[in-house]
């Protein structure tokens, strides 16, 4: 029999790391290896796992993106284990595969978009103010500023519609989009001087340039259905979850500013809370993740 393992070692330039640092591992027979995409999932994951698999050891393991994690897979699957762990578990986001049926039917895929789209609305700045400023924003100014917040974030989203429903349209055609170059700024700004949220004009095009993407043709009636699809759903299903934190920065900058006085630099001071640290209360502030529950029951 072939030891794949040491065929990998030697052929340093195919070596998928993630797959040489599982299969080198002394993982043991009770021990759960979780693979993720990237380095922020952790830990988002870390206490659900935790909390759900109590007396067995978490194995981590990051493959740098969802093809990435596909190949491991693939191998894993295809590979002889000398020791089968208590659970292989492979952790993912959703992005716009649904829309484009891609979905993996083996895999936990987020409910939104990403791990950062269960924090992109209102609730999550309801949940900052009771945990860090309860004193200082109280019952019925704390139900506004939350509403407001969730208004604000509606009227950001009608603006992303057709950039966000042109970028899932070019997933679909497996065309490069290097979404992480792009921020809300490339579509809203706050204009702090007339206090009010403009709306960038000629997104698409300035998009179409910074994704170099002046090439890629398109029919208008595809964009059209995709943005009629999205504006139906909830905008966390279909909007960059790290765009859409931006939105929510921008949101309680906005509402901070209509506030105003005291209550404008309490608010403004949970604006640090929104981002990496977002992923450090994700059990707290969730409580439950039913859909990951589902997966780890029959993984």
């Amino acid at each position: 029999m072939i030891d794949f393992a040491e065929l990998l070692i030697k052929e340093q330039s195919n070596v998928n790391a993630t797959v040489l640092e599982f299969i080198n591992s002394e993982y043991k027979s009770d021990d759960v290896i979780v693979f993720f995409e990237g380095v922020d999932d952790p830990p988002f994951y870390f206490d659900f796992l935790s909390s759900h698999f109590t007396g067995h050891a978490l194995r981590i393991y990051t493959c740098g993106g969802k093809k990435a994690m596909a190949e491991v897979k693939s191998f894993i699957d295809d590979y002889e284990l000398k020791i089968n762990p208590h659970k292989i578990l492979y952790l993912r986001d959703r992005d716009f595969d649904e829309f484009n049926n891609k979905l993996p039917n083996d895999m936990f895929v987020t409910k939104y978009y990403s791990i950062e789209s269960y924090f992109a609305e209102g609730a999550y700045i309801r949940y900052l103010i009771e945990k860090f400023i309860p004193t200082a924003i109280k019952g019925g100014a704390r139900d506004n500023i939350v509403s407001s917040i969730d208004s604000t974030m509606a009227v950001l989203a009608r603006n992303l519609l057709a950039p966000m429903a042109l970028f899932c349209h070019m997933r679909a055609r497996e065309v490069d989009v290097e979404l992480q170059k792009l921020s809300i700024s490339d579509f809203s700004r706050y204009n702090s001087n007339e206090d009010k949220i403009v709306k960038e004009r000629n997104r698409i095009e300035k998009i179409a340039r910074q994704i170099k993407s002046d090439d890629f043709e398109f029919r208008r009636s595809d964009i059209v259905s995709l943005c009629k699809c999205f504006k139906a759903i909830d905008y966390k299903y279909w909007i960059k979850g790290k765009i859409a934190l931006q939105m929510l920065r921008m949101s309680v900058k906005y509402v901070a500013a209509q506030i105003g006085g005291t209550k404008q630099i309490s608010l403004e001071s949970l604006l640090s809370k929104i981002g990496s640290y977002c992923f450090s209360q994700s059990r707290p502030y969730l409580e439950g993740l039913p859909e990951l529950n589902a997966y780890l029951e029959t993984a």
